[in-house]
């Protein structure tokens, strides 16, 4: 396993390529979440946003030849993280949805639903400032894992 600090250790066009494996894989084994159903630009947005965020971090299980085979995103601060999140990519995320709600009308209730959860989040991180850092996601490829 090995942990990159991506902004500055690897070139934009690699970083592209790490999200998108990111992306692929969080799609494909995380496959239930509301994030896999909205399509991989808002989860490439999403992990963009976590490798550039100072309160957040992505670690990444790399094969030899550098294929992305697990990760772990998490967030020092929930709150702060999804404030920034939507403060920040306010606009990117609302053209992902609406055009993703004008090709399926009824992906508003998702929409919706989402936005609460995230609403939610906030405010319950608000109650209990003791509960800061939080796991944003982990996978691991199924061609991978151990299974007995």
């Amino acid at each position: 396993m090995i942990k990159i600090n991506l902004s500055k250790n690897i070139n934009q066009k690699d970083i592209k390529a790490i999200i998108r494996q990111v992306s692929q894989l969080h799609k494909r084994e995380l496959h239930v979440g509301f994030l896999s159903k909205i399509g991989h630009n808002i989860i490439n947005l999403l992990y963009t946003f976590i490798i550039d965020f100072e309160g957040s971090f992505l670690i990444l299980a790399l094969e030899k030849n550098n294929n992305v085979v697990g990760f772990c995103a998490g967030t020092y601060n929930t709150s702060f993280f999804y404030k920034n999140f939507i403060k920040k990519k306010f606009f990117k995320i609302f053209l992902i949805l609406l055009i993703k709600i004008i090709k399926n009308p009824f992906f508003i209730f998702g929409a919706i639903n989402i936005f609460f959860i995230i609403m939610k989040q906030i405010a319950y991180q608000k109650k209990n400032e003791k509960i800061e850092a939080q796991l944003l996601s982990i996978a691991v490829s199924k061609n991978i894992r151990r299974v007995e």
